[in-house]
């Protein structure tokens, strides 16, 4: 057709031009020429135009010697050592209280935050006999591990109380030393916090011999005024959850003085801290001592120059009411 024909004569025109570019040497009276002016064929002069092009195609490339020396640098290794591989692999073959102990022990930090997590599901399979051999490693852990792995902790203990996965003698004496250890170091507020709702949740479920040898001595002891404000905290919120399970007498003997005490607290928190609590003292101590003691701390809280405080003292008065205990 007349569109090949026109493609053919364009190529063969490429071509020519590719041979007057190269192997040819010009052009006499519509004919090629070679190098030494001897006419050339058609077919010729397409063959040698084919020629230069291959020629200027190849001499673009690099050469072997001229390529980049690839093995020079060895391309690091992605995957694991044997050392790694041997560190991250567990036998399958052991109990669940084997490899909790074993992550606590050894393992890396997820590894022992899921040990932690899952203390509840390996105690509630094996209860007393789980604990035994897992506490010493736990007791271990918890020197070492930062905040986010305490809270941890303290809610997986928490969730145990509550579910009690242990007997209530055991809870007592299996977790109670733990939680009263961590309460006395000195931590952080987020940390103390979540270790003090484990102890409330405990403190339902105690004797009351080990409320008054155990937590209220650790309560007074948290009080001191030269200690910091975490600590002092501390002690107004154990004072009211005492109170709940304690007589009047022993409330009033024991608690009753240190509490009205921290009312005059220089530190806002404090006295924002004993306010929430005087409605549970209150409650139990009841009668003359509300009247003549606890209410005039109560009326000089709601004065406070900061509105905290007034707000939790506005809060309590308002549950004395509520109890009958205010008229």
């Amino acid at each position: 057709s007349s569109r090949r024909c026109r493609a053919t004569s364009c190529i063969e025109n490429f071509v020519f031009s590719c041979c007057a570019a190269g192997s040819c040497r010009g052009v006499r009276g519509g004919r090629f020429t070679d190098a030494d002016g001897d006419v050339l064929t058609k077919a010729e002069a397409r063959l040698r135009g084919i020629c230069a092009m291959a020629k200027a195609f190849t001499d673009s490339f690099l050469t072997w010697e001229q390529l980049p020396d690839l093995t020079a640098k060895e391309v690091p290794s992605t995957g694991k050592s044997e050392e790694e591989i041997a560190k991250y692999t567990v036998d399958e073959r052991l109990s669940e209280v084997e490899r909790t102990v074993l992550y606590l022990n050894g393992g890396i930090l997820l590894q022992q935050e899921h040990a932690i997590n899952n203390l509840p599901s390996v105690i509630m399979a094996r209860k007393r006999q789980a604990w035994d051999t897992i506490a010493p490693s736990l007791k271990a852990v918890l020197n070492k591990v930062d905040t986010d792995l305490q809270v941890k902790a303290a809610a997986a203990l928490e969730r145990i109380v509550e579910q009690r996965l242990l007997s209530v003698p055991d809870l007592q004496a299996c977790l109670l030393p733990i939680v009263t250890r961590n309460i006395n170091k000195e931590r952080s507020d987020e940390e103390v916090g979540a270790w003090m709702r484990t102890m409330f949740a405990l403190i339902p479920l105690l004797d009351k011999e080990v409320l008054l040898g155990e937590v209220v001595t650790l309560a007074l002891s948290k009080g001191d005024v030269a200690g910091s404000q975490v600590s002092r905290t501390t002690c107004a919120r154990l004072l009211g959850a005492l109170s709940k399970r304690l007589s009047r007498e022993d409330v009033e003997r024991l608690i009753f003085k240190k509490a009205m005490a921290m009312c005059q607290d220089v530190d806002t928190a404090i006295r924002v801290a004993m306010a929430e609590q005087l409605l549970p003292i209150g409650e139990v101590v009841g009668g003359e001592l509300v009247a003549t003691q606890l209410l005039d701390e109560l009326l000089e809280l709601l004065n406070d120059e900061e509105q905290s405080v007034r707000g939790a003292s506005l809060a309590s008065l308002a549950g004395l009411v509520a109890a009958g205990v205010l008229p």
